[in-house]
């Protein structure tokens, strides 16, 4: 199930614009833990600084940029993957186009 997050309120009297991204899972279904961490003062300000930015609080916050994180991270990773996949089809079109490359001499 799908479901809308609000990233910020949108009122009549404000100027704020309404950001609203698609989550998986619906909040019933959502199990959630709960950790307790060290945090660099500085790294701590910028996040405050971002759930300001957006008008949430700063679990959301951090939950929005670890998730980003995590996902542009995994989008390197597949990028790579595919790099890998159109480099070894390429090989097979050029050896097609071209014949087979000589086998070289192990022997000096």
């Amino acid at each position: 199930m799908k479901i809308l997050v609000d990233r910020c309120d949108l009122q009549a009297y404000s100027d704020r614009i309404t950001f609203k991204k698609e989550v998986d899972m619906s909040r019933e279904a959502r199990e959630t833990k709960r950790i307790y961490m060290n945090v660099p003062v500085e790294v701590l300000e910028r996040i405050d600084a971002y759930a300001d930015k957006m008008s949430i609080n700063r679990t959301a916050a951090v939950l929005v940029l670890v998730s980003q994180a995590l996902d542009s991270q995994k989008a390197m990773s597949d990028l790579g993957e595919l790099m890998k996949m159109y480099q070894a089809e390429q090989g097979k079109t050029d050896e097609q186009a071209n014949g087979p490359k000589p086998e070289r001499s192990t022997r000096r």
